[in-house]
């Protein structure tokens, strides 16, 4: 019998195979190997991809003035992948992942627009 072993921790994945034996013994067939495919990699990614739709200094600004809402949208974000299964998964099952996001994006949002707006105003750009 060969018994996988998978170790997710916070930033990685560690892997390891083992060969049961007699007596209860083991044996390591393949030593514990991994790569970052750990929760924290899936949140910088998740990070990235905001900055991508909101725009990077919107997300910067956002980072900068509300700390609290960051982490509370991390708080969310790192709730809703807890009820990820593989039922809630897959092509016959393309379940939308929802979570909230604070008013204060929207804020921030809005107030990156208008200094970007203002500037091309101020500097002749269309």
């Amino acid at each position: 019998m060969y018994i996988c072993i998978c170790f997710p921790a916070g930033g990685t994945a560690d892997i390891t195979v083992h060969q049961k034996l007699s007596g209860g013994r083991h044996r390591e067939l393949d030593s514990a190997s991994g790569g970052s495919w750990g929760g924290t990699q899936v949140d910088k990614h998740f990070v990235a991809m905001l900055a991508e739709c909101l725009g990077a200094n919107t997300m910067r600004t956002f980072q900068k003035e509300c700390l609290q809402d960051v982490f509370d949208l991390l708080k969310e974000f790192e709730t809703t992948k807890r009820t990820i299964t593989p039922e809630t998964t897959g092509k016959s099952n393309n379940k939308a992942l929802v979570f909230y996001v604070s008013i204060h994006v929207f804020a921030v949002l809005n107030k990156v627009f208008y200094m970007c707006t203002l500037i091309r105003k101020l500097c002749h750009i269309a």
